[in-house]
């Protein structure tokens, strides 16, 4: 069973790492079109910085997620050092319950202002200004999933991916 969970959760986290990269890539050929608009055209494209803005929300909030399922969220790996294999658990489950209820709070109010704005129109792309704030109940959710999968990984001796979580057990 939880195997399937960490499959599924891979797959989600590659997913939302690939769409990163391609927003990147979208966001930096979107920059320099307005660069090449209004330096070489002498027109600036309206639509260039909305659709950079929010592919750049995107990706930052869909790469935090990934970081969660990784590990690579901020922790303080001194004072972990320092705590015996007991107390390092209740620290790191400390620390994923403490990033979980920041998740969750994306989730309930970044779904909650997505929904607010969705009837209000960004006029330089004609697209809904909930479309933007979707990125917060999006990667809040999948934060949401890995953190569970980290927690059950954490107290359950399990060492999930190799290079992404520890075993406990030795």
């Amino acid at each position: 069973m939880f195997n399937r969970y960490t499959y599924l959760c891979r797959r989600i986290g590659d997913i939302l790492l690939a769409t990163s990269a391609l927003l990147l890539l979208a966001m930096t050929m979107m920059v320099g079109w307005q660069v090449w608009g209004r330096y070489v055209l002498n027109e600036t494209p309206i639509a260039a910085e909305p659709l950079s803005l929010i592919f750049m929300l995107y990706l930052c909030l869909f790469g935090a997620a990934v970081g969660v399922r990784e590990g690579f969220h901020m922790g303080v790996q001194v004072v972990l050092q320092l705590l015996s294999d007991r107390g390092r658990r209740w620290a790191e489950t400390f620390s994923l319950l403490a990033v979980g209820c920041f998740a969750f709070g994306m989730v309930w109010y970044g779904g909650r202002l997505a929904m607010a704005t969705a009837e209000h129109v960004m006029p330089q792309v004609e697209l809904s200004e909930g479309v933007f704030y979707l990125a917060l109940p999006f990667s809040g959710a999948a934060i949401l999933l890995f953190i569970i999968e980290r927690l059950f990984a954490l107290h359950m001796n399990l060492a999930v991916d190799k290079d992404v979580y520890r075993d406990h057990a030795s």
